[in-house]
């Protein structure tokens, strides 16, 4: 079982890391609307001849192309440094004619100043040889384009780069380059994100969820695994659509890429504790600590924040699944919804990986969570009823017990008569009803008998035999023969002697459970 786990978890890495680099390929193409220009090869110089000063709006003229050489866009980076790069693409008649207002799509960690055709378009920022030298500019931008800057045919853009203000070198770090129609940016990226929103709700009634259930459980250490899984997944989508909701400068999006890689690593975590704590009696600390640091250890030497997040979540998830199968070895079936549900998970994480943190993981993780509600609300309604059953049996065994205390020494009740001291057999008492401070008692020969006491002075030391049915009442159980209940929700027991002893509506479901 070790090996085969083992084997399994290899094999999907390679899956999985072959199936991340072909999709974040294939992940944006090109359509009649878009003109990609970060999918071509461009001439890449890092020393311009001729070229203005850094803040002018003139490109320089000519850039000679001895001191550049060419690569893909998508592998040129401005990080901690200051790039020109030059890119021809062909724009055709057709989709100048179907389109009136074209916009540039600039997006990636970088600022950066913009020329078509010899034009400029517009600034991201502001470029630097230097540190200080640069303003950042926002993450993502669109310049609209003059109607009269794109040709058909063959056009030249010319774009100075640099990347000095955030500290982290990423592996892309342009992530858009292309000609669209004109819209805002925060618009195309709410496209993409606002589907993921609508999880939010059910992350957020998860957590209010959880919280009510641990408070009627009152089993927090077993109960905070769930809300916080919550919380997490909803801080996480949170973060992943501020992109959409305001333009925020560059090196703030570093920031932001950071806290998804702690918040993936965080439910991944959480979800492995959750299993470790339900189907792992041994070795729990040792367990989850080593796959901690094999995520570490594994993230540090992971190129790519996509691919550290994805694995921040793949390994801690492959151990719980490994940890649900070991469980059914053991034969504990109530592991295979887990270990199916987990299942689930991960596929999806390994076959569509470029588009899971962004979309799938929400919905994943939304239906996850919902699957673990059904869990743990049915766990909670069977202890319940098992709780509720014992309390029963309880009452069915202290009143047996009472009975055959009765049987077994023959009950009295002592009551002072004047100079006198009346002994009173309980079993012929029928019911008590009281009268200020003295109870009347009422016995076979319906004679009352005044007892100097009040009546829940009297029903402490009666036996369990004797029901409080009113704040005025007590009844001997021995002598009920039936209980009508009125319509107003009070009621009254006929006794066998054919009296009726009134039962208040508030102390009616009482009386109903114990008959």
């Amino acid at each position: 079982m070790r090996m085969i786990i083992v084997g399994v978890f290899i094999l999907s890495c390679i899956t999985w890391y072959d199936g991340w680099a072909k999709s974040a390929e294939s992940h944006e193409t090109n359509s009649n609307d878009i003109i990609a220009i970060d999918r071509q090869t461009v001439w890449m110089c890092t020393s311009p001849s001729d070229s203005p000063s850094q803040h002018s709006n003139q490109p320089p003229h000519p850039i000679d192309l001895s001191s550049c050489h060419q690569k893909p866009l998508r592998e040129v980076n401005p990080f901690q440094q200051t790039v020109w790069i030059k890119a021809e693409f062909e724009v055709s008649k057709a989709f100048l004619q179907r389109h009136h207002a074209l916009g540039l799509d600039v997006s990636g960690m970088f600022s950066s100043t913009t020329f078509i055709n010899g034009v400029h378009i517009g600034n991201k920022g502001t470029p630097g040889a230097a540190a200080s030298e640069e303003t950042p500019g926002k993450m993502d931008v669109v310049h609209p384009l003059p109607n009269d800057v794109l040709r058909p045919g063959i056009n030249q853009l010319v774009m100075h780069l640099s990347g000095f203000k955030h500290s982290i070198k990423l592996n892309r770090p342009i992530h858009y380059l292309r000609i669209t129609p004109y819209r805002l940016p925060t618009d195309r990226l709410l496209r993409h994100y606002w589907l993921s929103l609508l999880p939010f709700g059910i992350l957020v009634a998860g957590v209010l969820y959880y919280i009510a259930l641990a408070v009627f459980k009152r089993e927090w250490q077993q109960s905070w695994y769930l809300p916080t899984l919550c919380i997490l997944a909803a801080s996480q989508l949170l973060i992943e659509v501020t992109r959409g909701i305001f333009a925020y400068p560059y090196p703030f999006h570093e920031v932001r890429l950071l806290l998804i890689l702690l918040l993936s690593g965080g439910f991944s975590f959480v979800l492995l504790g959750f299993v470790i704590s339900r189907f792992l009696e041994n070795h729990k600390k040792k367990i989850f600590g080593s796959s901690i640091l094999l995520t570490v250890l594994t993230i540090f030497f992971t190129p790519g924040f996509d691919n550290k997040s994805g694995l921040a979540l793949f390994i801690p998830i492959f151990s719980a699944i490994a940890l649900c199968l070991m469980a059914l070895k053991k034969q504990k079936a109530e592991a295979l919804p887990y270990t199916a549900a987990l299942s689930v998970f991960l596929l999806t994480l390994l076959f569509a990986p470029s588009q899971f943190l962004d979309v799938y993981f929400f919905y994943i993780v939304a239906g996850l969570l919902m699957f673990l509600f059904v869990l743990q609300a049915k766990e909670f309604v069977q202890e319940q009823t098992a709780h509720y059953q014992t309390l029963q049996r309880a009452d069915k065994l202290q009143f047996a017990i009472d009975q055959a205390q009765k049987e077994a020494q023959h009950e009295n009740l002592k009551v002072k008569q004047g100079s006198e001291i009346r002994v009173v057999d309980l079993n012929e008492l029928k019911y008590c009803k009281g009268a200020g401070d003295y109870v009347e008692l009422y016995l076979d020969d319906n004679r009352p008998i005044l007892y100097s006491s009040t009546l829940t002075e009297l029903e402490n030391t009666l036996p369990s035999t004797f029901l409080r049915v009113h704040r005025s009442y007590i009844v001997n159980t021995q002598f009920i023969q039936s209980l009508k209940r009125h319509s107003s929700g009070a009621g009254e027991l006929a006794l066998s002697t054919g009296e009726c002893v009134p039962v208040s509506r508030r102390i009616m479901p009482k009386v109903r459970e114990r008959l």
